[in-house]
């Protein structure tokens, strides 16, 4: 587990609007992207953020950190994407089932993410990568 870093990194929230011709069945949704190691550290989120809700997010695959400044179209007709917020980040905590950190710029305030395991309500293996989310701040 990485504890308190003291390195400042940033963050981006993108809403990717599918293609549904090239990805039948998938919704458009947003993506959380903070940046850890050289990469991107990705959860898919069925809805916007909002403060004091929780959410359910998805992790997905780690995304280039060209996704921190890119919008548009996205490589094999899978839809585009556009930045709805961004800023940068302090890392509190880091593990696989836990990631903690204070944003600041578009969403300011803390955000966590935790690993959900023993949940009687998920199934199958894509609900089994089922992360909490809760995003206690302020949008500016």
């Amino acid at each position: 587990m990485s504890s308190t870093n003291l390195q400042t990194h940033r963050y981006v929230v993108l809403f990717h609007l599918v293609n549904q011709i090239t990805m039948p069945g998938r919704m458009d949704h947003f993506d959380l992207m903070l940046e850890s190691n050289g990469k991107l550290l990705t959860w898919e989120l069925p809805r916007p953020l909002k403060t004091a809700e929780v959410i359910f997010a998805t992790r997905i695959a780690d995304h280039r950190m060209e996704y921190l400044e890119f919008e548009g179209d996205i490589s094999g007709q899978r839809g585009q994407v556009s930045r709805v917020a961004s800023g940068s980040l302090d890392w509190i905590l880091r593990s696989d089932n836990l990631c903690e950190c204070q944003l600041g710029g578009d969403l300011t305030g803390r955000l966590q993410l935790v690993l959900q395991t023993n949940e009687k309500h998920l199934t199958n293996a894509a609900e089994k990568n089922t992360w909490r989310l809760k995003w206690t701040g302020e949008e500016r």
